[in-house]
């Protein structure tokens, strides 16, 4: 298993990825329904772009061919980043997600990012147990929800100072 950077050959092993575990992310209330290979595409080039432009870093735990796990931190201006994570349900509670976070953090600070968030939906209690155990600290001070046809999701928000 190798962690890296996102990079353009990915595409294919991408999406695979992501189909395997759209319905258990927040990805999922983007989608009608299972998403379509532009509409993965589009979500891929967008993230590369980012990622050039300096605005995002997004690294992927890569075993053979298959993409296993993904951190991606998107930078939000004044030193904060979003935190977003996904691994495979089968490769979960083994440390990858410890270890994807931790390269992500590395390379936040080259970034100028000293304070990072995570938006965790709060029915997703295995991810709130997740940032809490990395070292990230419940922000009571924030409220986040999103309306997404006519559905509300609504966000508990972790907080962690590099």
């Amino acid at each position: 298993m190798e962690l890296r950077s996102l990079e353009k050959a990915d595409f294919d092993a991408f999406e695979v990825f992501i189909r395997s575990v759209y319905r258990d992310s927040p990805y999922s209330m983007w989608f009608s329904g299972e998403p379509g290979r532009s509409e993965l595409m589009d979500l891929f080039n967008r993230k590369l772009k980012e990622a050039k432009e300096h605005r995002m870093i997004d690294v992927v735990a890569a075993d053979k061919d298959s993409m296993i796990g993904e951190c991606e931190i998107v930078a939000k201006g004044s030193g904060v980043g979003i935190v977003g994570m996904l691994v495979r349900k089968e490769r979960r509670r083994k440390g990858l997600g410890r270890e994807l976070l931790q390269r992500g953090i590395e390379r936040s600070k080259a970034l100028g990012l000293n304070v990072l968030l995570a938006e965790v939906l709060e029915t997703n209690k295995d991810a709130a147990w997740f940032f809490s155990g990395c070292g990230f600290e419940k922000d009571d001070n924030v409220r986040k929800a999103v309306e997404i046809d006519g559905k509300a999701y609504n966000y508990i928000v972790f907080r962690k100072s590099l």
